[in-house]
């Protein structure tokens, strides 16, 4: 059992620390305001894991409203869940609105947004479709390709598609504009000299000198003389008179002659001959040697057949200057076989193994690509069209307007994931309410109980009626009145509610919850459980208040009220306070009492300081703050004792009735102010508040008692003060 109360994390609220000498029945007064829950939290947080605690506050833990079938859940558990799954039902509800197409046109949500992006990339891909096709209709003009090329080639044609170069275009073109070439199978014949050998074999002659056994003055070692002296020596015979002189050639002369034109001579000039000879042969061969015939190669080989027959030309130029050159040093040796002459210093033009190299090359290529001629043909034709297909693409602007494309459905793939994660989620959330619907709890003999009990309220009295809903949730109760007549749940007051509550959570106030220790010591707590009922719903309450907490076998009980006339009702009717024979007994009365900011504990020890009904309570309270100090606690219970003074003694007057016999008054101001604030609330704010800092408590007392006095009723004041 609780003996003390830690009230340390509650000074805001309480000028005590701490609460002590708890008993098993402990009933607590106390005005709104006054810290009653406070108090009820404070036991919660020192030993709800220490008992096994029940709270009676109201009807909202143990009714809620379920609007779906007009009717209540009933119990702590229905109550729990049917919350929860109006938690679940609104946020399923919420992300419905958001994936569901709305009723409102006007309205956007991932529905919408999804659509309106479906439908911009609809529009979009009509637009790339017509693209397509009107592009595959001029490829198919332009290239007369009738029915064998359609939008889908089209399509397949985009990723080769690249742009041609002028040269590019117009060799294509020749491609697909030239027929079939008879090349033949006879390759280009190029001539092989030996340069460096013929150069050698003229340096070897031009080396070569022959000495004369004789010496003939008249040549004088003048070249032309000895070579004209030597023509003559072959022209004439002997006996003949010369042609150039006329005179008759000496046999002395001859012989001479004969001796300086010797065998070796003739031998020498006989190699030159036929060097010369030799250089002329290749001369011709050179000279017969003919460039590439273009006409029998392709347009694509075309530019490597003009660059090789250009280099063939050039090669022969460089051969016939360097067998000329060679011819022309053998011509001068005739002259000059009696001395050696300066070797030639030449370059050696290359041969002609690489032009036949690339030649073999090309013609190689050339004879394969007129094997395929077909084949070729048709690559020149889809690179023009791939040509074609470029530009179009470029005209159109089709990577932005593809990307245009592609960014709605990444835009469309972001918005289906998030629709999909919220689909899953309510998915998720359905499978969460099933599994509360399997939690709720059958509350049959609750019910039976409640209806019995409620029968007892008069005319206002109704009856629970159960539901089977289609998820078969338990513990749903619909309103029908003693005739049978469905009643809506809206119908029902606050008072209504909290009867029904009351007699639920009194019929199972004894049940062990699920999932504490059995054995745990249970503690009752009804905080401020009379809430807008009616006489009848009290005394019910009272009644079934009165008759558990009598039972000695009932647990720990705390009762606290703000109601005055709950509070003398439900109290027993013999109280037991602290004697000297019994000074322990098991009740406790504890009365709160709120003085500015923070709340006084008084416990009531005896029959004198017993609370009394409402009147005496206001003129206690008046008391209490006057024996404190307390001015402004003062002025607001004179208001409220002068309210209640007036409903029962001016019921029929007004307030200026009432100020009219205040003439002559010394504090007429004060006393104006009390009068008037009959029109309103004491627990709210007054148009009336005036400062009254200034006054001391004696003031406050005079000037009420003077009221009394001049409202004839100077007894009156007088009896409650004394009390």
């Amino acid at each position: 059992m609780i003996k003390n109360i830690n009230l340390s994390d509650f000074n805001y609220v309480f000028n005590s620390s701490e609460l002590l000498d708890i008993k098993k029945k402990n009933f607590i007064y106390g005005k709104n305001g006054t810290g009653k829950s406070s108090l009820t939290k404070a036991i919660l947080k020192q030993y709800q894991t220490t008992y096994d605690i029940h709270v009676f506050n109201g009807w909202k833990g143990i009714i809620a409203e379920n609007d779906r079938l007009d009717s209540i859940a009933l119990g702590t558990t229905n109550s729990s869940i049917l919350k929860q799954i109006k938690e679940i039902d609104n946020d399923i509800e919420i992300l419905g609105k958001e994936i569901e197409e709305p009723e409102d046109k006007s309205v956007e949500n991932l529905y919408t947004k999804i659509k309106n992006s479906k439908d911009k990339q609809k529009r979009q891909e009509n637009k790339l479709e017509k693209f397509y096709t009107n592009s595959a209709r001029e490829i198919t003009n332009q290239f007369s390709l009738a029915r064998s090329y359609n939008k889908n080639h089209f399509k397949k044609d985009i990723e080769n598609a690249r742009t041609l170069i002028d040269d590019e275009r117009k060799q294509l073109k020749e491609t697909i504009e030239i027929k079939y070439l008879d090349i033949g199978e006879e390759e280009q014949k190029f001539i092989s000299i030996n340069l460096e050998s013929i150069l050698n074999s003229v340096n070897e002659i031009l080396q070569m000198a022959v000495i004369p056994s004789v010496v003939i003055h008249e040549f004088n070692d003048n070249f032309k003389k000895e070579q004209f002296a030597k023509e003559g020596y072959h022209i004439h015979d002997k006996g003949e008179k010369c042609a150039f002189c006329g005179n008759e050639i000496s046999s002395t002369r001859w012989e001479r002659l004969d001796s300086y034109f010797s065998d070796e001579i003739n031998n020498l000039e006989g190699r030159i001959e036929n060097g010369l000879k030799y250089l002329d042969n290749k001369l011709e061969e050179v000279k017969k040697l003919t460039v590439i015939n273009e006409n029998i190669f392709y347009p694509k080989f075309k530019d490597i057949i003009t660059n090789l027959n250009k280099t063939i030309l050039e090669k022969k130029d460089e051969y016939r200057n360097f067998l000329e050159n060679l011819r022309t040093n053998l011509e001068d040796k005739k002259a000059k076989m009696t001395i050696e002459v300066q070797n030639i210093k030449i370059d050696i033009p290359s041969d002609f193994s690489k032009i036949e190299q690339e030649y073999k090359v090309v013609f190689t290529d050339n004879r394969e690509y007129n094997e395929n001629f077909k084949l070729e043909r048709e690559k020149a034709q889809n690179k023009l069209r791939y040509h074609k297909v470029q530009s179009l693409l470029f005209m159109f602007d089709y990577n932005k307007e593809k990307d245009k494309y592609g960014d709605l459905q990444v835009e469309i793939n972001t918005l289906e994931e998030e629709r999909d994660e919220k689909a899953n989620k309510i998915r998720n959330l359905k499978t969460q309410k099933d599994e509360l619907i399997k939690k709720s709890t059958d509350e049959t003999k609750s019910v039976q109980n409640i209806n019995e009990l409620l029968k007892g309220l008069g005319n206002r009295a109704f009856v629970l009626d159960y539901v089977k809903n289609e998820h078969e949730q338990k513990g749903q109760y619909s309103i029908k009145d003693l005739k049978g007549a469905e009643r809506s749940i809206q119908t029902l007051s606050d008072g209504e509610k909290n009867i029904v509550a009351f007699l639920w959570f009194m019929h199972n106030i004894n049940k062990v919850k699920e999932g504490e220790e059995r054995g745990k010591e249970k503690i009752v707590i009804f905080d401020d459980p009379m809430t807008s009922n009616d006489d009848n719903a009290q005394y019910l309450m009272i009644g079934l208040l009165n008759k558990y907490y009598q039972d000695d076998n009932n647990p720990q009980i705390f009762i606290l009220t703000h109601n005055n006339q709950f509070f003398l009702q439900a109290t027993p009717t013999t109280k037991k306070y602290p004697t000297d024979s019994k000074p322990n007994p098991n009740q406790k009365y504890i009365r709160l009492i709120k003085v500015e900011e923070k709340t006084d504990i008084q416990v009531i020890e005896n029959h004198k300081d017993e609370i009394k009904p409402l009147y005496d309570e206001l003129w206690e309270e008046l008391k209490f703050a006057y024996d404190n100090n307390k001015p402004i606690f003062m002025w607001n219970n004179m208001r409220r004792i002068i309210e209640t003074f007036n409903k029962f003694n001016y019921r029929k007057g007004s307030p200026s009735d009432i100020e009219r016999q205040l003439v002559g008054m010394v504090d007429k101001t004060l006393a104006t102010a009390l009068i008037k604030s009959l029109n309103v609330n004491s627990h709210i704010g007054y148009q009336t508040d005036i400062d009254i800092s200034g006054k001391t408590r004696e003031e406050l007392k005079n000037l009420f008692e003077d009221i009394f006095n001049r409202l004839g009723n100077k007894y009156h004041f007088e009896s409650y003060w004394s009390r």
